[in-house]
């Protein structure tokens, strides 16, 4: 398991590790259970991760971040390459930090671990992701040029949130803190805690038995206050919220907790941020992410993409119906790699509508070609692996061995696709109305595909792109051939 013994001591000493398996997934080392990264009774000490490997088949341990323990994680995604060089701006980031810093799992990625607080609310922008909280990091011990202590370094990682996103967070674009009186007897107004108590998500956050907060008594202060402030509480009534909850459910020292003089303000304010913003999604692991803006390319038989403030875009599909779906929008971030909440999920079409009317960013209609484009694109990004042929003698093993397979791609970067796919693909994934074969095949000459004579001779209506498709289609590291 690799060089675990690298791993810094003051790490090792604390009781935040997971282990995880080819899934991918954290798991709770004491019952192979999934973990949560919210969740501490799904976490362990370091020894009881690394027995965990041993009896349940893992593959390594992982390490979560928790806010108030003084560690800001790093990672740099996809900057080794196959022969072991390493990308020079990743390099300049390695040496500015100069901490603890390891190579990931994959041998392509590095991890850094510095003593800071991180000033900025933003994770991730192209290769750089920075967490202090809700994540859990697979620890590999496989150190780069022998960094092995993990340094304070709160003035250069203020410099890389600086690079990396533009800004870092002043006190001026901090939530500011609310002004409340904080009166240890106080309580909730009846009515309207009577009144809330009917809506399950509340009710459950409210007898501190929400499974997906765990026992984290703050993550509960947050969803409560969030869930107040769309009922329309005010801040004092919010404040009476959290101390009454933490007398009726926390020990003493809970409830002390919720009396310190930044504390309830800081958590009321955050939550106002959040949810008085449409572009606020929340997230399964309690984090958030936010959107930049939504374009809807066409008017009447358009096309909606939604973009994070990472630059990342997500893929909506055609029509608003299509937009405001709930399942929908579940299956496409989750695509992505996102997992949104139950209450995101279940106030979607809500969201959905405010984020049209707040951040909408109208744009031309489409061409024909450019709208086969987007779904064929949108088939293809759903494959992370496509099956690579040869131009002659591979069509056999691909296409009619296994009829599972609807796509390939040659030597020379043509896409081979199957009519009956792409005709279900679109009629189910984009919602256009009379979709059949005709309509696809106009679609596929206007990506200037071709039909193969193989295709016809076998009865399988087999086409084909011409030479460097998937370069034109795909950008590096979308799909891997």
């Amino acid at each position: 398991m690799a060089n675990l013994n690298n791993i810094p001591a003051e790490l090792r000493e604390l009781k935040q590790w997971v282990f995880w398996k080819a899934d991918k997934k954290p798991h709770n080392p004491h019952n192979n259970t999934q973990a949560k990264t919210n969740d501490l009774r799904t976490w362990g000490t370091f020894k009881q991760a690394i027995q965990a490997v041993k009896d349940y088949a893992g593959k390594g341990v992982g390490f979560v971040t928790v806010e108030d323990d003084g560690y800001v994680l790093i990672d740099l995604d996809k900057i080794i390459d196959d022969d072991g060089h390493i990308d020079s701006e990743a390099q300049i980031i390695i040496d500015k930090l100069d901490s603890y810093t390891e190579v990931s799992q994959s041998g392509h990625g590095i991890h850094i671990i510095v003593r800071a607080n991180k000033p900025s609310s933003r994770c991730r922008k192209d290769w750089v992701e920075i967490y202090e909280t809700g994540r859990y990091f697979a620890m590999t011990g496989e150190l780069w040029e022998g960094r092995a202590t993990i340094e304070d370094r709160q003035d250069e990682l203020n410099w890389l949130c600086q690079e990396t996103f533009g800004e870092t967070e002043t006190t001026e674009t901090k939530p500011s803190a609310v002004d409340v009186v904080l009166d240890r007897k106080a309580r909730p107004p009846e009515n309207k805690l009577k009144a809330l108590l009917k809506d399950e998500e509340f009710k459950a956050a409210w007898e501190y038995n929400d499974e997906s907060l765990g026992t984290d008594m703050s993550a509960y202060d947050w969803k409560l206050a969030c869930l107040a402030i769309e009922d329309g509480w005010s801040d004092q009534e919010i404040a009476d919220l959290i101390i009454g909850f933490r007398w009726e459910r926390g020990d003493d020292a809970d409830f002390q907790k919720a009396l310190r003089d930044d504390y309830i303000p800081r958590t009321i304010a955050k939550a106002r941020q959040g949810t008085g913003t449409a572009g606020i999604l929340n997230l399964e692991d309690g984090g958030h992410i936010e959107v930049k803006k939504v374009v809807q390319i066409g008017q009447e038989d358009c096309t909606y993409t939604i973009v994070l403030t990472d630059d990342r875009e997500i893929f909506m599909g055609m029509t608003a119906k299509l937009f405001l779906s709930s399942t929908n929008a579940e299956e496409r971030f989750l695509d992505a790699g996102i997992i949104l909440s139950d209450s995101t999920i279940k106030k979607w079409r809500k969201k959905a509508k405010k984020l049209i009317v707040s951040s909408v960013e109208r744009r031309e209609g489409q061409t024909k070609e450019e709208k086969a484009h987007m779904w064929l694109d949108d088939y293809i990004r759903h494959r992370t692996v496509i099956p690579q042929i040869e131009r002659d003698g591979g069509f056999e093993k691909i296409f009619w061995s296994n009829l599972n397979n609807s796509i390939a791609i040659d030597e020379q970067k043509r896409i081979y696709v199957r009519l009956p796919d792409m005709v279900r693909w679109v009629a189910v994934h984009t919602h256009r109305g009379n979709v059949n074969d005709k309509t696809v095949i106009a679609d596929l000459y206007a990506m200037k595909f071709e039909p193969t004579k193989r295709g016809y001779k076998k009865r399988i209506k087999l086409w084909v792109s011409p030479p460097g498709f998937i370069r034109d289609t795909l950008e590096d590291g979308d799909v891997t051939p």
